[in-house]
């Protein structure tokens, strides 16, 4: 019976863990220019949060976020970029913790398009487009465990 019990819970753990971890999409976009009056704009624009730093380890003082009840959604300033960051359930396959690969990515998109924050992502990107200077723009798929270190490491890097 013991021993019945133990296969059962470890089979359920194993099911579990087949579900997936979050995963982040990023969209950064280089900037010609970092407007205070942009950023309030687009602040006020989405009801985004204005200050993480007090309780958030990764996305801290160069980033606000969308209201969690509408998703994991961030978006970042660092000198001449602005960085849209979402979150969604699911699991990136493979060990690298970084997608660049444009079908890799949309492949990703299309099976998280109904989750909470995508549409927000969206409409932010839109928002970022139309009112600033863009001067490029990278899209990005991170896992959510190592993916999160490195864009903390990035936002921290002193230039």
């Amino acid at each position: 019976m013991v021993r019945t019990s133990v296969f059962f819970t470890l089979g359920l753990v194993f099911l579990s863990s087949c579900k997936g971890h979050r995963f982040y999409w990023e969209t950064k976009f280089l900037v010609t220019n970092q407007n205070p009056s942009l950023q309030e704009n687009l602040i006020r624009n989405f009801s985004l949060t204005d200050n993480l730093s007090t309780w958030h380890p990764v996305f801290g003082k160069y980033c606000s976020a969308v209201p969690s009840n509408r998703g994991h959604l961030f978006v970042c300033w660092k000198d001449k970029e602005v960085r849209v960051i979402s979150s969604y359930t699911g699991a990136l396959k493979g060990d690298g913790p970084v997608r660049t690969k444009d079908a890799t990515i949309q492949k990703y998109l299309v099976k998280i398009s109904s989750q909470d924050g995508y549409n927000d992502h969206r409409e932010i990107k839109q928002y970022v487009r139309k009112n600033y200077r863009v001067t490029g723009v990278e899209e990005r798929l991170l896992t959510y465990g190592r993916g999160s270190i490195m864009i903390k490491n990035e936002l921290g890097e002193e230039d």
